[in-house]
């Protein structure tokens, strides 16, 4: 379903919303980074590359591919997956059924054992149907809340932002 705040970017519909961390946010076990859904167009190819932190993905319409070291995992809907920091990843779409994504990124040094309480791992990152109706829902309503929490036009310096608490 497309989304009103979505803009087009050359290979998907994008809505993000990032978070800058207070410092006493960041001593904390976990703090999120961004909140985003995505619908990829049909030539949507993601990699090979990695990423600073942790993203937590779910699929909600579609299908696809993701790899990561030698393993190729098919994305089907209510799936999720996990990309993690340095670690080399790609993944793409199928033309006729393109990926619609919800994600979550996020740090932290308790960030790792937060994962393994969904299945997740660097040596696991792929859950299949793990992505319930209420995880789905609840990242969902991170859209919902963003504002002033969520926003592209946070700049360091200007007045903190609410941290919601997560748990």
């Amino acid at each position: 379903m497309m989304r009103p705040n979505m803009r087009e970017d050359h290979h998907e519909w994008l809505e993000i919303y990032h978070f800058t961390p207070s410092a006493f946010e960041k001593s904390g076990a976990a703090w999120p980074i961004r909140v985003g859904t995505n619908i990829a167009k049909p030539n949507y190819h993601i990699g090979p590359r990695t990423t600073p932190y942790y993203y937590l993905l779910g699929v909600l319409e579609g299908q696809g591919t993701f790899i990561q070291g030698n393993m190729a995992y098919t994305l089907r809907p209510n799936d999720l997956f996990c990309l993690f920091p340095q670690v080399t990843h790609d993944y793409f779409t199928l033309a006729e059924e393109p990926l619609h994504k919800i994600f979550f990124a996020f740090d932290g040094k308790k960030a790792l054992q937060l994962l393994a309480r969904l299945g997740l791992g660097p040596q696991s990152p792929h859950a299949p149907g793990a992505l319930t109706p209420k995880a789905a829902a609840f990242m969902q309503q991170l859209f919902a809340a963003r504002q002033p929490l969520w926003s592209a036009e946070y700049r360091p310096g200007a007045a903190e932002p609410f941290s919601p608490h997560l748990g």
